[in-house]
């Protein structure tokens, strides 16, 4: 699965990589997580069973709020003749929240001051976090740049008549 990895603003991966593989054993392995959060790039499945569950369990309250408001509007409507209309609008909060919850997660990470530092391929948060740090704890490969062609350099107008090709002759023939 792919996660986005988020730092705390002023946090350096590449500190927390450094300090991670100097670290012995599990500690080494558990000393980078903190502060780093692994988002997955996926639906947010579990978002479906229960949205009220899901928004609290990730701090999303304002928007538990929003889906509070929803939810009693259309029970209003349920009361009234458009009872149709209420059954079809019901089931759009958990529906956009199977395909944007994620996307609010990160929103609020930004709102927090984190930034995106890398994308990072792992089973679980914990695992994408700690491969996210193993690969910029890998000595990274220089490469030489290639030099700079040589400029063009214009040439020199043929004198004398020439031959024209097409529909538009230049006026030297």
């Amino acid at each position: 699965m792919i996660y986005t990895i988020h730092a705390p603003a002023g946090v350096d991966p590449k500190a927390i990589a450094a300090r991670a593989e100097n670290a012995p054993g599990a500690e080494g392995a558990l000393a980078g997580l903190d502060g780093l959060r692994a988002i997955p790039e996926m639906p947010a499945r579990w978002s479906i069973l229960a949205p009220p569950v899901w928004l609290v369990w990730h701090g999303l309250y304002v928007w538990l709020a929003v889906y509070v408001v929803f939810v009693l509007a259309v029970g209003a409507l349920l009361a009234s003749s458009f009872y149709a209309a209420a059954l079809v609008l019901g089931g759009l909060p958990p529906f956009l929240l199977l395909l944007e919850g994620h996307q609010l997660r990160r929103r609020q990470l930004d709102r927090k001051g984190y930034t995106f530092v890398g994308v990072a391929d792992g089973q679980s948060e914990t695992h994408a976090i700690t491969s996210y740090l193993a690969r910029l704890n890998e000595e990274v490969v220089e490469v030489e740049p290639t030099p700079p062609a040589p400029p063009i350099q214009a040439q020199k107008p043929l004198r004398g008549p020439q031959p024209s090709f097409g529909m538009f002759a230049d006026g030297n023939a």
